[in-house]
């Protein structure tokens, strides 16, 4: 777990989001989509930004079941497939 990642989980938003911004990873990327869509911390919500940052970190990846950089477990969407994952974390 990269640091901007824990400062996210720690509720530190503000200060995750700078250092998400210098690890520019898939994650990273979604995490800052998030902060954007949702409005957290100090950020204006707009979900434009949020939907580009989520395109971004999405092209970062490779084939389904193959990430190059793994989303957090806690960010997959509740499917059969995030189940069978999550069993095997």
């Amino acid at each position: 777990m990269t640091e901007g990642e824990k400062l996210f989980l720690q509720g530190k938003i503000d200060d995750a989001c700078k250092a998400l911004e210098t690890e520019k990873n898939g994650r990273s990327l979604y995490l800052l989509g998030l902060i954007d869509r949702e409005g957290y911390g100090h950020h204006r919500a707009d979900e434009e930004k949020g939907q580009s940052r989520f395109m971004e970190g999405k092209k970062m990846r490779t084939l389904p079941g193959s990430f190059r950089q793994p989303l957090p477990a806690m960010c997959l969407p509740w499917t059969k497939w995030a189940f069978r994952t999550w069993e095997t974390a």
